[in-house]
This record gives C-alpha cells, sequence and structure tokens, in this order.
C-alpha cells in the first residue's frame, strides 16, 4: 500500500484564509446576500453567514452545503480555492451538444484560436514586464485553451462512442 503525503501548498496565494475568503465572498456577493442565498439552499441566513464567517469557530460550511450554494450562485470561487489549495485546477467539463464533422471543426478553430492567443500573452509578457498582470492575462488564457482543449475531446468521444 502506498502511503500519501499531504500536497497542500504553502506557497501564500493557496492559503486556508483565501479559502475563507472565497467562502465568504461566494455568499455575499450574490444578489441579496446571506438573505436571498439561504432560503434557495434550504437554510438560516444567519446560520449561513455564521458559517462563512472566518471568525466564528463553531459554524463550518459543509461539503455538501458548499456545493449547494456554488451550483445556485453559479459562483465557484470556493471550488477553484480548494483546487489551488490541492495543487489542482478546476476547468469547466463542456456540456453535451450536437456533434456533426462542422461541431468538430469548430471546436478545433475555437481551440486553436485561444492557442494563438495565449502565445500573444506569453508574448505581450516578454516584450515588457512580467508582473501579477502580464501573468494574470496569461493565466487566464491558459485556463481557456485548456476548456477549449476538452470541449475539443468531448466532442471527438461523441463520435467515437
Amino acid at each position: 500500500m502506498t502511503t500519501r503525503t499531504s500536497s497542500v501548498s504553502s506557497h501564500p496565494e493557496f492559503s486556508v484564509s483565501n479559502l475563507d475568503a472565497a467562502k465568504h465572498a461566494v455568499v455575499h456577493d450574490f444578489p441579496g446576500g446571506a438573505v436571498a442565498l439561504a432560503p434557495l439552499a434550504g437554510m438560516n441566513p444567519g446560520t449561513l453567514s455564521n458559517k462563512v464567517n472566518p471568525t466564528i469557530d463553531s459554524h463550518h460550511l459543509t461539503l455538501s452545503e458548499s456545493v449547494t450554494i456554488q451550483a445556485i450562485s453559479q459562483d465557484y470561487r470556493i471550488l477553484h480555492a480548494e483546487a489551488a489549495m490541492l495543487g489542482h485546477a478546476a476547468i469547466p467539463l463542456p456540456k453535451p451538444g450536437n456533434c456533426s464533422d462542422v461541431e468538430l471543426l469548430n471546436a478545433y478553430a475555437r481551440w486553436t484560436k485561444d492557442i494563438g492567443e495565449t502565445a500573444a500573452a506569453i508574448n505581450e509578457a516578454l516584450e515588457g514586464d512580467i508582473d501579477e498582470k502580464a501573468l494574470s492575462a496569461i493565466h487566464r488564457e491558459m485556463h481557456e485553451d485548456f476548456a477549449r482543449a476538452l470541449e475539443l475531446f468531448a466532442r471527438f468521444k461523441q463520435l467515437g462512442g
């Protein structure tokens, strides 16, 4: 049996405080905040506010509640913070759709277009300063590349069975 060690990154960008901040933001950035979101998730607004308040130790958001809140709000910052803490990235999976030869070619064209935009972001960074703005642009473009690649793969999978 293989023993696994913790892979939670020690990088400050991936701290528990960022996860706590993501939980708080998802709830309180929802239109109407906890008052509006809690009933949709089958919770009391005060309880939900307490569960995402990092200064309250007696209440904690469960994994199921976190998933429910993110699904309702369509805000996945908690998921992204958790993935980052564990050294992973969360990429949205494509929604099933039509898969014809034309759709397959369109998916390929969108993917290669995104790769070109990534190359442009890298080129711009290398010609100037590789600062937070440049890194953010490269990250965003690469994230889009991965999503488009998954879309292309899903279309191939539809054709293959």
